[in-house]
């Protein structure tokens, strides 16, 4: 699912919680990574490398907003700017880097996973297993650092959950009359308790997760169309008796190991509604 803080549903300063907005930024990104691995055509390592930095500065973004003033802001990307062009045009630091083979086709895919749109923990949350509820049915077994897991979140369960909750410590660090009402608590409750109000955090952490594996589920299928027209394609110029270059291979299995990163995180982009439509909806409902 989309990131519910508005603030990570920037990229590069650019709101993204349109929908067509975000379609338009994955065509985009996937155009040029294509036209990057398999044309690479002159400067372009220079452009992703550009792109690379920009995407590292604008994590550090929010951060500079809350502890700095604006010209403090305009001076630290100035400097990482006149930083990033030292070391693109700098013949030192560009001796041992090939753009057009392994060198630049790997920094490019780094460059994709990480720092593009659809790189993995920027706009889209990573995958819910439902931990929750897989700790609560652990019970005995739930380590102490789980069980003040569970009771961050919400969900009291041992001896350690309720000492968290109602002191701040492990259980071990009490005293006795302390330790006493731990255990007089955790007798009550030997299922857990439940906080006042937070009884809809499993809830929901289990209909994300239903979410996340039909994602999956998508892009699963997705990959397997990939592969298996690929390998109809390599099997067809094996019998046509077609010579491939290796580059062209290099180029494939880049594009592939690509697509498996971040396929997901590109399907949640492509399909989720704009969250301020969601918001809307939510709304009328209420009234």
């Amino acid at each position: 699912m989309l990131a519910t803080d508005v603030k990570r549903l920037r990229w590069l300063g650019i709101d993204m919680r349109s929908r067509e907005r975000r379609r338009v930024a994955v065509l985009v990104t996937y155009a040029a990574f294509l036209v990057a691995v398999w044309v690479h055509p002159r400067r372009t390592y220079q452009v992703v490398w550009v792109l690379f930095y920009a995407g590292f500065t604008s994590s550090f973004w929010p951060a500079l907003e809350e502890a700095t003033g604006k010209w403090t802001r305009r001076a630290i990307a100035g400097l990482a700017l006149l930083f990033a062009a030292w070391v693109l045009w700098e013949p030192p630091l560009r001796r041992h880097i090939d753009p057009a083979g392994f060198d630049g086709a790997m920094f490019t895919v780094a460059t994709l996973a990480v720092m593009s749109v659809v790189g993995v923990g920027r706009l889209v949350d990573t995958g819910y297993a439902g931990w929750m509820a897989n700790a609560m049915r652990k019970g005995a077994k739930l380590s102490w650092r789980g069980q003040q897991r569970l009771a961050r979140r919400g969900f009291l369960y041992g001896l350690e959950g309720f000492a968290w909750n109602e002191y701040g410590m492990r259980f071990r660090d009490l005293n006795d009359e302390q330790r006493l009402a731990v255990e007089k608590m955790q007798r009550a409750c030997p299922q857990g308790k439940w906080m006042t109000g937070m009884e809809r955090k499993l809830i929901d952490d289990e209909r994300m997760r239903h979410e996340d594996d039909h994602v999956r589920a998508m892009v699963q299928r997705t990959m397997s169309f990939v592969i298996g027209c690929s390998a109809m394609a390599w099997s067809w110029a094996a019998v046509s008796g077609w010579k491939v270059d290796a580059e062209v291979i290099a180029a494939w299995a880049w594009t592939v190991f690509a697509l498996a990163i971040t396929l997901r995180q590109a399907w949640v982009l492509w399909t989720e509604p704009d969250p301020r439509e969601m918001a809307g909806e939510m709304e009328l409902l209420r009234s």
